[in-house]
């Protein structure tokens, strides 16, 4: 059995396959199947944009495919960056952005913020279907931890004191956004019998 992730994304596609591992399923990457076409994200939500991107590469390789679009909404900075998570500074390093979104959260007293991932599964002549998952955390006021990747080092558990960064992936893949969102994913499969 083969799903197609459709993410360049080498971390992303880490943390599927860690996800994926008590199945019999074999966890591919756009490049492991040679998919190198641009997939524009016109979307205004998450789940636009994941649907967007499973249904372009489903109907290219007419196969089961799995998308998702996070990101980091900021509740006092009108939930941004949002969807624009990964555009945001461009050409910039995640510790720059990180840098950047701490000192724009600095003048309120409101640190709270969510992590969402919407994850849609296209399966060809069939509608596809949306899954959601969201962490609540604060903005952290230093970058801390050098686990996990993107905004992790800045995304703080106030439960735990600790930042997803310093979690370790054990931790973060039992609490994550992306695996709350693949947890409703495995159960959508499991009911329409793609895995067991």
């Amino acid at each position: 059995m083969k799903l197609v992730i459709a993410t360049t994304n080498a971390n992303k596609l880490r943390e599927y396959r860690e996800l994926f591992a008590p199945f019999k399923i074999e966890v591919l990457g756009l490049k492991d199947v040679n998919y190198t076409k641009e997939i524009e994200e016109t979307g205004t939500t998450f789940a636009e944009n994941a649907i967007i991107k499973a249904e372009t590469v489903s109907k290219a390789l007419n196969c089961l495919v799995v998308a998702d679009d996070s990101g980091l909404s900021i509740h006092a900075l009108e939930n941004f960056p949002g969807i624009h998570s990964a555009r945001f500074m461009e050409g910039h390093s995640y510790q720059e952005k990180c840098a950047e979104l701490i000192q724009r959260v600095k003048p309120y007293k409101d640190r709270s913020c969510d992590f969402t991932c919407a994850i849609a599964l296209a399966i060809p002549k069939q509608p596809t279907q949306v899954v959601e998952g969201k962490f609540y955390g604060e903005v952290a006021t230093s970058y801390r931890g050098s686990g996990g990747f993107g905004y992790d080092p800045i995304f703080l558990v106030p439960s735990l004191g600790k930042t997803v960064g310093e979690l370790g992936e054990e931790v973060k893949n039992t609490m994550s956004h992306r695996y709350l969102a693949t947890t409703k994913l495995i159960a959508l499969m499991k009911k329409a019998g793609i895995i067991e």
